[in-house]
This record gives structure tokens, C-alpha cells and sequence, in this order.
């Protein structure tokens, strides 16, 4: 049985942070998903998608996840975040089917109306987000 692939959009597109988090490095590549929109999450400095047909989001997608990864990218996510399998456009061209966290439609008020950025993450927020998160290895809190 093929092992369902990730595809990440925020925290985890830092291979250092899916490393932390699953223990492994797996290979990836940019990636593509339509109809999804990326909003940072209220008070936070990660981000959480939603279904728009008008929006398109970058991020990564990470081949062959095992079922252990799986287990602890479900704790690090928790709630409200729901795992479903989309389709994404990989950066050779080549489609996939990717298990992504989404956050469901009655969560929404648990989003910003500011866009995530990867850039902005990473030059103002990854540090705090991985003493934070890491320092004693807590899944992120649920709402």
C-alpha cells in the first residue's frame, strides 16, 4: 500500500520544523494547491487554510509520509484542524494526491483576515515559533 504524501503550507514547509516534528527527513517539493486560501490563525504566528475557489496557496509537498509521522503531524496540528486529501500540482508538473490540514468552515472565526507569508515567517517568527513549540516538544494549542 503507497504511503499518503503531506502537503504543507505553513510551519511545516521549514524542513527543520517537519524534522522536529516527525523525526525524519522526507524528500518534497514546492507545490501547488487550488481552491484554498492561507490566513494566519488569530493571535498566532501559523496559518490555517480554507476553502475559496478563487484562491489559490503555495507550499511543499512531502512524499511518502509513514503512519508514525502521521500519528505525531496529527498531535502537533490537533484541533480544529481536519486532515483531508486534495489535490496539488508539484512544481515538475506532475499531480498528486496530498493529505493537507484544513480548517473546517465552522472553525473560520479562528482565522485573521491577514495573509500568512512564508518570508515573514521566517524572518520574524520562526524562533519564537520553535523555542515555543519545541522547547518541551507540545503539540499546538486547540481552540
Amino acid at each position: 500500500m503507497k504511503r499518503p504524501h503531506l502537503f504543507a503550507y505553513g510551519t511545516l514547509q521549514v524542513d527543520a520544523i517537519m524534522r522536529a516534528v516527525t523525526g525524519h527527513a522526507y524528500s518534497s517539493q514546492a507545490a501547488t494547491l487550488s481552491g484554498y486560501a492561507r490566513y494566519r490563525i488569530k493571535n498566532a504566528t501559523y496559518p490555517g487554510i480554507i476553502a475559496d475557489t478563487r484562491a489559490e496557496t503555495s507550499g511543499r509537498i512531502y512524499f511518502d509520509v509513514d503512519d508514525t509521522s502521521w500519528t505525531k503531524l496529527d498531535a502537533f496540528e490537533g484541533a480544529p484542524y481536519q486532515r483531508l486529501t486534495l489535490s496539488v500540482v508539484a512544481a515538475d508538473g506532475a499531480t498528486y494526491l496530498a493529505d493537507a490540514y484544513v480548517i473546517p468552515a465552522s472553525a473560520r472565526g479562528i482565522l485573521s483576515t491577514a495573509p500568512w507569508m512564508l518570508d515573514q515567517f521566517l524572518a520574524h517568527d520562526q524562533d519564537t515559533f520553535m523555542a515555543t513549540y519545541f522547547a518541551v516538544r507540545q503539540p499546538r494549542p486547540s481552540y
